[in-house]
């Protein structure tokens, strides 16, 4: 008997995380499975990519802010760049664009994760528990499961990093195994870091887990700033700081100083900003940079989590933003990094501390996640979904054998980003999202369809060739007559 349980313990405690978020999703949206629908624009864009890419590989429109394109030419996709559209593109080839897919393939990956880690850390009967309690209450994967997020994808990610560290921490300094396991990683590095660029931060850590500080640090910062660089490369530009501070530097370095130095003011005072939630990963992230720091001269894998954790933390604050969930998302995937690692580890008392914690935090975030879960399932959008897709198939589609990818690209008003007519445009389609922060655009789009609020339309129409084709809600869809089509 005890045998047979042993031998399950693995399945039942790696799917466990998993199926209680699908079932609390399934509870809070009382079975209307088939009314899932995106909420936010991120969730749009996700899809609408991973479509496209389905069915036109990297042939698809542009997805860009304000018509600027990747500088890497071959590279069509927005701001997070090709590999997720890629990703999770590959799988509707084959299982077809429901968007079940994004949560059912992330809870299915974060099992996997768990499982490996399981069997590679080879934990015994409590490590187990303690790893299926703390995953099954680790709020981050929770909250965004049910959603077109990537979240639960970066969840997963991070079980499967901190597989990988305990293969190169159990090799000898030094080792040729040491020196394999190293390198894999650093592999594994470069590839997801291409879905979110805090994971590049690592490289400084499993470099000095290989060589003598004095190399690791400068080799590990070339690492840094080559995969941050061509992760900026292959992907359209955001409005985000760091985009902003590159640019400047070219002309201004002393500028781009400047600005840096303000955003990372305004996050910090941004850190008592926020909901329950938020506040815990801070505290959390806190709590675990200065017990590690405590340790770091004690053994090295406490220095490598050390320093990754403060370069990650440093970048969120320094380059990105804190608040409106931003440093929540970047933050979560490392944090459950170190607690995977600390149940290796049999480091129980720290664990103690982060469960009882997010215990009576726990209320707040079931809350949380029932009303946007709620608002996911949406039998009303889910039939103008429909309708739109009948309406849009007979003005747009998917064309592809094309001059250029702007003859299947809609630039649109950020307002219909969310909305149903967004995703219902044909898969192969790209969108280009209008903001008015970033720098200026031409008087003529290049985009050959233009979906415009009514706001937009008074300051952009007078200046452009175009023909109505159909009325839209507060806009209308128009036919860029200059597209180079």
């Amino acid at each position: 008997m005890s045998k047979s349980i042993d031998r399950a313990l693995p399945f039942v405690i790696a799917l466990l995380p998993s199926l209680v978020g699908l079932l609390l999703f399934a509870a809070r949206s009382r079975g209307g499975w088939a009314d899932f629908m995106p909420l936010w624009n991120d969730e749009v864009v996700h899809w609408h990519q991973a479509a496209t890419f389905s069915v036109a590989g990297f042939d698809g429109g542009y997805y860009t802010v304000n018509e600027m394109p990747a500088r890497a030419s071959f590279a069509h996709f927005y701001a997070w760049g090709p590999v997720l559209p890629m990703f999770y593109g590959a799988f509707m080839r084959v299982l077809g664009q429901s968007m079940l897919l994004f949560p059912l393939l992330n809870a299915a990956l974060f099992t996997g994760a768990l499982f490996v880690f399981i069997r590679i850390a080879r934990l015994d009967r409590q490590q187990m528990i303690v790893l299926g309690v703390v995953a099954a209450t680790f709020i981050p994967f929770q909250v965004f499961l049910p959603t077109l997020m990537q979240e639960a994808l970066q969840s997963a990610l991070a079980v499967f990093t901190a597989a990988g560290m305990i293969v190169v921490l159990r090799s000898a300094r030094g080792s040729p195994a040491r020196r394999r396991s190293v390198l894999l990683m650093v592999l594994y590095i470069v590839v997801i870091a291409q879905t979110r660029a805090t994971w590049a931060f690592l490289l400084i850590p499993l470099f000095a887990l290989w060589l003598p500080l004095r190399w690791a640090l400068p080799l590990g910062g070339v690492g840094v700033i080559v995969v941050i660089g061509f992760s900026q490369w292959i992907a359209a530009p955001n409005a985000s700081v760091l985009t902003q501070a590159v640019g400047l530097v070219r002309t201004d370095a002393l500028v781009a100083l400047r600005l840096v130095a303000d955003h990372a003011r305004n996050n910090l005072s941004n850190l008592v900003i926020g909901h329950p939630i938020e506040y815990l990963v801070r505290a959390h992230m806190l709590l675990l940079i200065s017990y590690f720091g405590w340790r770091a001269r004690k053994t090295e894998a406490d220095a490598a989590l050390f320093g990754g954790l403060v370069l990650i933390t440093v970048f969120v604050i320094g380059a990105w933003y804190i608040g409106d969930w931003r440093d929540f998302r970047h933050l979560a995937p490392s944090l459950l990094l170190s607690l995977v690692l600390l149940i290796a580890w049999r480091r129980y008392r720290l664990i103690g501390v982060v469960l009882l914690t997010t215990m009576l935090i726990l209320p707040f975030a079931v809350q949380w996640s029932f009303f946007w879960s709620g608002l996911h399932v949406n039998a009303d959008k889910r039939a103008s979904y429909a309708v739109w897709q009948t309406r849009l198939a007979e003005q747009i589609r998917y064309q592809p054998d094309v001059l250029s990818a702007w003859c299947n690209t809609v630039t649109m008003s950020l307002p219909y980003v969310e909305s149903e007519i967004a995703l219902a445009l044909d898969a192969g389609m790209g969108m280009s999202i209008l903001l008015g922060d970033m720098e200026p655009m031409s008087t003529t789009l290049r985009a050959r369809y233009l979906l415009l609020h009514e706001d937009e339309s008074v300051v952009r129409i007078e200046r452009l060739n175009v023909e109505w084709l159909l009325d839209v809600p507060d806009g209308a869809l128009y036919l860029n007559l200059d597209a180079v089509c």
